[in-house]
């Protein structure tokens, strides 16, 4: 199955995989919030350990037997905690 909206958006609450450069990195998937007005995708926010902290790119993702690409975009930092978000169009 293809990594798409849907798809992760089934998982809030749990975690995925986005595979760096230094490794494999656990995201959690923490909320998913659908497009106004019925239009397909969303936004999905997520939060990770800040080390590594990301950058914003394109990182091959593996969610339970999924796999696929996704862009996501480091949104802020709190603690030891880095939030990331990945818009789906």
């Amino acid at each position: 199955m293809p990594i798409d909206y849907p798809s992760l958006a089934a998982r809030v609450g749990s975690e995925i995989e986005l595979v760096t450069s230094l490794g494999p990195v656990t995201l959690r998937v923490e909320e998913a919030e659908p497009h106004a007005g019925g239009h397909p995708g969303g936004s999905l926010t997520f939060t990770a350990p800040n080390d590594p902290l990301l950058e914003q790119g394109t990182y091959p993702v593996r969610a339970g037997e999924d796999e696929g690409q996704l862009f996501v975009v480091p949104i802020g930092a709190d603690g030891d905690r880095a939030t990331y978000q990945a818009v789906f169009a």
